[in-house]
């Protein structure tokens, strides 16, 4: 028993780290928006523009490294005044800074990591941690769909009062004219009276020539 006293000793002045480990795939921010907004090209396309064009997993980081996370999770495990023993919210943000890591890892997958001396306290940051990214994350999306859709709708507002008035100058232009109500009609009608304008030309030639013939060039 005694070759284990000393083992003992340094374990007691070096307690051993447990390590709670989470693994989040990011999300394309961007789908959403695809879904709102329908599955064509040309609207998957505007929907990429509205994007903002940064990448999932940067956002991701973004948001597990703020303090606004950092500040759920102390609320939501009542970190402060409570078993844990952090005299103050600072106090209690400070430690989470140094407890918990949050990284990338090849093949766009967000790890959080969170190492204390208690197997317990480990797992539950961790698990707390993955819910306020998450949560966050949801809302944070919410809110951009709701800025864009405004935008959207606002833009095909837009475009439809443009588009009316066009229709409404070219209304103008076709009564000033005397032009048909249909372009098309239109065109197609005088494309028809050129035409036989033009058969009964070429009749009337195949006729004067035919006289030139049987009659002689001086004949009136």
């Amino acid at each position: 028993m005694r070759p284990r006293v000393p083992v003992l000793a340094v374990l007691c002045l070096f307690p051993q780290p447990y390590v709670g480990r989470a693994k989040v795939v990011p999300q394309d921010p961007s789908s959403a928006l695809r879904g709102v907004i329908g599955g064509g090209a040309g609207l998957q396309d505007f929907a990429a523009l509205f994007g903002g064009g940064r990448r999932a997993i940067d956002l991701y980081l973004t948001i597990g490294q703020s303090e606004d996370v950092r500040n759920d999770v102390i609320r939501a495990l009542r970190l402060v005044g409570s078993s844990w023993h952090y005299r103050n919210l600072r106090a209690a943000r400070v430690r989470l800074e140094d407890k918990v890591d949050i990284e990338s890892l090849p093949g766009g997958v967000i790890e959080i990591k969170a190492t204390t001396h208690d197997a317990d306290e480990s797992l539950r940051l961790t698990q707390a941690y993955a819910a306020a990214i998450a949560e966050r994350f949801k809302r944070l999306n919410e809110e951009q769909l709701t800025t864009k859709r405004s935008l959207i709708d606002t833009r095909f507002r837009e475009a439809a009062t443009r588009l009316a008035q066009a229709q409404a100058t070219l209304d103008q232009f076709r009564s000033r004219n005397r032009l048909s109500a249909i372009p098309e009609a239109e065109l197609g009608a005088a494309l028809t009276v050129r035409t036989g304008l033009e058969a009964q030309l070429q009749a009337k030639m195949v006729e004067l020539d035919t006289l030139r013939r049987f009659l002689g060039p001086e004949n009136p």
